[in-house]
């Protein structure tokens, strides 16, 4: 913003706020950063300014009292139209965005695994997004929802995947603290990830067997869970429990024994 307005801090010194005083320097930065303003803030922004413009027309001229002092900057090498975007992006969800770990799930071994979010909420006009989430999800994709009232809009990253590449692309950009609690939500997720890979299942056995379908696809298979399976089957129907002669130490073998 060519050095206009000032920087102080707010919410005991956990978030700063830049402002603009004066006349002059508001118009000057309403005006640098007019088109990339949604229709929601044009409307607030030209709100004001008619305001300002209806007092001033009952009042004499006079020299402004406020004359912005202007840093001068280099010229730029050309960016290009992604880079852009994707700064913007970042500038968004510092002041906006939300990285974290909302939900938890039960698994199938009772323990826990946290989802890993992205996201971003935005009044705008009812039953229609705001133009800045509209260009959030076409620069780093993910999904809109609603979220709360009938004009409050979300857009939404889930995943590991999904999240660790949307902070990739913003990184340059992103404020360091957006970029920890980013981090932070991954490695929270990844602390707890499931373990079923190519060679355990979801419970964590080896798998056993393989089995071939017609079609040629390999599936493998884990007796330990398809013996928990029948035990849980066998409790719902209240059909009775299988009769073994000696118990195991496999837990996934315990059936009429205690």
């Amino acid at each position: 913003m060519l050095g206009m307005g000032t920087i102080s801090l707010r919410n005991k010194g956990e978030m700063y706020k830049w402002v603009t005083r004066g006349r002059v320097a508001s118009q000057i930065g309403l005006a640098l950063m007019w088109p990339w303003l949604g229709p929601v803030k044009r409307v607030q922004a030209q709100i004001a300014v008619d305001r300002i413009a209806d007092q001033y027309q009952r009042l004499r001229s006079r020299k402004p009292r406020y004359d912005p002092t202007l840093i001068a900057h280099e010229d730029s090498d050309g960016t290009d139209d992604s880079c852009l975007a994707r700064a913007w992006a970042a500038g968004f969800l510092d002041g906006e965005g939300y990285f974290g770990n909302p939900r938890q799930h039960v698994r199938k071994d009772g323990s826990i695994a946290l989802r890993v979010r992205a996201s971003a909420t935005q009044h705008g006009e009812v039953g229609v997004p705001a133009d800045v989430l509209m260009r959030m999800h076409k620069i780093l994709g993910g999904r809109i929802e609603r979220h709360g009232q009938p004009d409050d809009f979300k857009w939404v990253v889930e995943g590991s995947l999904n999240v660790r590449r949307v902070l990739e692309e913003v990184r340059p950009w992103l404020g360091h603290i957006k970029v920890a609690q980013g981090e932070n939500a991954l490695a929270a997720a990844a602390a707890i990830r499931i373990r079923g890979d190519s060679e355990r299942c979801v419970r964590g056995h080896l798998y056993d067997g393989v089995r071939v379908k017609a079609d040629g696809t390999v599936r493998q298979t884990c007796s330990a869970c398809a013996r928990i399976t029948e035990r849980e089957r066998r409790m719902r129907t209240g059909s009775k429990p299988r009769r073994v002669r000696s118990p195991s130490g496999d837990p996934s073998r315990v059936y009429a024994y205690s």
